[in-house]
């Protein structure tokens, strides 16, 4: 596929586990974008995903984006951002072309430690970026939503720890009143929101 004159170009990608399985993580339509405004709209809603590993950049185009070496997990995802906000041209190709392998005792399947909870305060002042555009603002939250879902998930997958649940259970409910009235929030997320905001046990259960 041709990728001159483009600042960006994402495939799609998957994950594979040890036993040859893969599962497709981001499923899109071949498009090309030429707004940053939309650009930073399709990263909130992870259309344009949050690594780098699926990306080709161009050089002259990144040689002023750097990574934040502060953020321990987080970091692609804040680099992703600052380039889609930069942007002038982005082509995203529905081919995959990049496969993750995960074994078993790989971060994604270990328990919850303080550092996963470093990218709420990237997705903080996110949205306070766009807090003057509603629609960007409503996806910037839906984003952080499924993100506090998959914590939810990963601390059930290892116990269950009451802290770590009842923390993200307030992140969640902080931004119930948005999500709930949002159209990127679908169905399925709204009942979640409202189990497990009247009834955390049945939510949990659910997962």
């Amino acid at each position: 596929f041709a990728i001159s004159g483009f600042d960006i170009v994402q495939s799609a990608h998957d994950i594979v586990d040890e036993n040859g399985n893969n599962k497709v993580v981001c499923n899109f339509s071949d498009k090309e974008v030429y707004s940053s405004v939309q650009a930073v709209g399709l990263y909130f809603l992870e259309e344009i995903t949050q690594s780098v590993c699926n990306k080709l950049f161009n050089k002259e185009f990144i040689k002023n984006i750097k990574f934040d070496s502060e953020l321990s997990i987080g970091e692609d995802s804040k680099f992703v951002y600052e380039a889609c906000k930069a942007a002038k041209a982005i082509k995203l190709v529905s081919k995959t072309t990049y496969h993750y392998f995960t074994r078993s005792n790989s971060s994604l399947n270990k328990a919850l430690t303080e550092k996963h909870f470093a990218p709420f305060k990237l997705f903080d002042v996110q949205a306070e970026e766009q807090k003057n555009n509603k629609e960007l603002y409503e996806m910037c939250k839906k984003r952080n939503m499924g993100y506090s879902f998959y914590l939810i998930k990963l601390v059930l997958r290892n116990g269950g720890d009451s802290k770590s649940l009842k923390r993200l259970r307030a992140q969640i409910m902080a931004d119930r009143k948005i999500l709930l009235k949002s159209k990127y929030c679908l169905p399925k997320h709204k009942l979640g929101i409202i189990a497990l905001w009247l009834a955390p046990w049945l939510f949990y259960k659910m997962f």
